[in-house]
Formats: C-alpha cells, structure tokens, sequence
C-alpha cells in the first residue's frame, strides 16, 4: 500500500516561504557590505581591566607605569606588557582604550618579543582602536605597548579587549585597517596597503556588478569571480565596478586599498548591482500591468508617451508587480533602478 501525505494549504504555505527565504534563492550582497554590523566579539581579555586586575600586566625599563584613573600611564622610556590572551585561528583583533597624558605621543603595540602590529596617535579624549592580530601569532599572545621616546611624552592605557571580528564576514589578509566613523556611519579606513577577503556567498540571479565606494587619496584593486578592476580615488565618494561573468552564482570579494599622500575611506564593500528584467508586461484596456525581477519591490516606475512625456507613475509592489493607467498610443515604462539595481526601458506591446 502506498501512504500519500496530504498537503494542507498551510504547509503549502510554510514550504514556499522555505523556498523563498533558503540560501539558494537568496538574494545577497557581500557579506556586511555596508559596515552596518557591529564588530562581533570573540573573546575577552582575561585580566584586561588595569584598575581591577593591575598584576596581569608587567614592563619592562626605568620607569615603572603607574595606575591613575583606572588606566596606565606610560612614560616614553618604558615598555608596557599586556596579559597573555588567546586569539582564534582566523586571526581577529583586539580593542585598545589609549588617551595622550602629556605631549602628543605616538604609541607602538608589539606582539611582545615580536613585530609590529599597529601604531596609534592617542588624542587627549580616549579612544578606541583595534589592533590586528595574525593566525601566525597565535594561539597565546601578549602585546607590548611602547611609547616613542620623546621627552616629556606620556600614554594612558584602559582596557584591554575584547577580542572581536571588527568587519564581520571579513578576514583581513594584510595591514592594519581602522573601523571609524564619517557622516553618521562606519567606514574602513586605511593608511597603509590593506587586503580584506569576503567569506563566500550567493549572487543570486542578476548579478552584473561587484560595487566598491571609497575615497580619499591612491588606488583601489577590487577582485571577484575571476576579474579586477583597479580605479584611483579622489576626495569624494567614487564607485568601483567589477563586471560579473554571466553564470556567476556564489563567490568572494577581495578589496585592496594602496593609499597615497593620505588614507582611503571605504562605506561599501561588496554591494551587488543587479539587472532588471520585464515579466507579463501587457496593455490590458486602459490599464498597464507588469512586474519587474529579481527583486523588483519598490521600484519607482514611470510611464512615457511617444513623445517622451510622463503620462503615469507609480512604485512597485514588495514583489515587483505594478499597475498604471494608460492612455491610448505608444508607450514606453522605465524604472531609473536604484543603488542596488540597474535602470530598464521597455516598451508596451499594443
């Protein structure tokens, strides 16, 4: 005997929402393309708190740091070490609270006993900086935070940690990059040549373009699916296109920036551009209807005449359906596209 299962209209329902929302359908940018996560945290620092737990910490030199406020404060003729603390295989990097106590210092962060990892310019407000960490230094680590000597110059350091992905979905292959912020949102800011690499994800269908915004003075590579571009950047914003082959479905993104005479400012990394395309577009009476795909909501849609004039307008649907009234003769519907979407024209058949 053969068992049917019967399909209720709520499941029908369940499994085309399945259907919709499964990563193979999706349709996606670049992993945080546009710096709108937070950093995601890893780890903490044990020990990483001065004012509660001042013997991790140890120096080495004349002038041994003392506590003030909670924080260090370090001479320039002294060397501060940090308490060991692990780092994931990845490689992440790991926050540093600094304010300049005297002077205006230039602070050095060592892998203790090893290269150099981040030099910083505390201000007399503190910040928070992220300093870089390698697989290669790993799996245990401590930090040396050295003060460049100049007389009378001084550095307050606060908490150490935590340890986090600062661009989620991002591993940085090479350099320093700085998570800042510039008109009320994250960018990326590199004063030396950095790599960053996506993780793989979907295109989805449509895709012609991997888009890059970046500013400020020098070049920006921008490789993915096989094909570069490479394009100098100025002190505004300027887009960065790398075309995508046809059949390009799932992939990564890797964005190179070689500053100049001053750093590069990224606010996108990884945005997907699509094409729009026409479906059911008909004259049925008075009316005109039709839908725009992939991902054709709320696209603005503007009827033409044959002479160029607007003879309707109206916004699409969540799924890219549209309806205009239409007046007798030939026409002509464009969307203008958006950020994320290319601009198309069609004409309606009579």
């Amino acid at each position: 005997m053969v068992h049917r299962t019967r399909t209720t209209p709520l499941r029908r329902v369940c499994i085309a929402a399945a259907l919709l929302l499964s990563p193979a359908s999706a349709l996606a940018n670049a992993p945080n393309h546009d710096l709108r996560e937070s950093p995601r945290v890893l780890d903490t620092v044990r020990g990483g708190n001065p004012g509660a737990a001042p013997t991790s910490w140890s120096h080495r030199g004349a002038v041994a740091p003392r506590l003030v406020g909670g924080r260090w404060r370090v001479v320039s003729n002294s060397i501060l070490v940090s308490p060991e603390f692990a780092i994931p295989a990845s490689g992440a990097a790991v926050a540093v609270r600094h304010r300049a106590a005297a002077g205006a210092p230039v602070l050095d962060v060592r892998r203790d006993g090893g290269g150099l990892r981040a030099t910083l310019e505390p201000a007399r407000r503190e910040r928070l900086s992220w300093v870089w960490l390698r697989p290669s230094d790993g799996p245990l680590l401590r930090l040396a935070f050295d003060p460049v000597a100049a007389l009378g110059r001084s550095v307050d350091i606060g908490r150490l940690g935590p340890v986090a992905a600062p661009i989620p979905g991002w591993a940085v292959t090479r350099g320093a990059p700085r998570v800042s912020r510039a008109g009320g949102r994250r960018v990326i800011v590199a004063r030396e040549r950095v790599e960053i690499l996506s993780r793989r994800f979907a295109t989805g269908p449509g895709a012609r373009f991997i888009e890059v915004e970046a500013r400020g003075s020098g070049r920006v590579r921008v490789r993915a699916a096989g094909r570069m571009r490479t394009s100098s950047v100025a002190r505004g914003w300027r887009r960065l296109r790398v075309p995508l082959p046809p059949r390009a479905r799932r992939g990564r993104v890797r964005v190179i920036a070689i500053p100049g005479a001053h750093d590069i400012q990224f606010r996108v990394i990884g945005r997907v551009v699509r094409t729009t395309a026409m479906r059911g577009l008909r004259r049925s009476g008075s009316a005109v209807t039709g839908r725009i795909v992939p991902r054709g909501g709320r696209l603005p849609v503007i009827m033409r005449d044959a002479r160029g004039r607007v003879a309707g307008r109206v916004r699409t649907g969540p799924r890219g359906r549209f309806s205009l009234s239409a007046p007798a003769g030939r026409l002509t519907i464009v969307t203008p596209g958006d950020a994320e979407r290319l601009k198309g024209t069609w004409a309606v058949p009579r």
